[in-house]
């Protein structure tokens, strides 16, 4: 998917997929906006076509506005306001909703406080929904 999004109020084409491990950015970009780049030494990514593409710098921080939401890579992690960003369909939020609600840690404190602990840390869209969700499902079990 191609969408519009800004680094340092310029305008630039981005990417998605969610398939890759490693985020890719233009070196006429970083060289039009003067972005620092530190040396890794080497490393090898494999693309979809099977060919290894060769880096050996990365921007250990890219700021990037997608639709006037501001985003931060670090390395490989996006974050969002500072939160760690997660895909929607992460095989992990299962296990999150139930340690921030269910476990003796959670403890069951309701939708306002577990989604604010998990908001704390983490960003997926539709987080809340999820909270709320999750709790209601946990209500009917107990009370059946």
């Amino acid at each position: 998917m191609k969408v519009k999004g800004e680094i340092a109020d310029r305008e630039v084409v981005v990417l998605i997929d969610s398939g890759p491990i490693h985020n890719f950015i233009s070196t006429q970009i970083v060289e039009l906006l003067g972005m620092e780049l530190v040396d890794t030494g080497g490393y090898g990514v494999m693309m979809g076509t099977g060919k290894v593409e060769m880096g050996r710098r990365v921007c250990r921080v890219v700021v990037l506005k997608i639709q006037g939401y501001g985003y931060c890579i670090e390395g490989e992690r996006l974050l969002y306001q500072g939160r760690f960003v997660m895909p929607r369909t992460s095989i992990h939020i299962p296990h999150l909703l139930q340690e921030f609600y269910g476990s003796a840690v959670g403890g069951h404190s309701g939708i306002h406080k577990t989604y604010r602990r998990l908001a704390a840390e983490l960003y997926w869209k539709g987080m809340h929904k999820d909270v709320e969700e999750m709790m209601a499902m946990c209500a009917k079990e107990t009370n059946t």
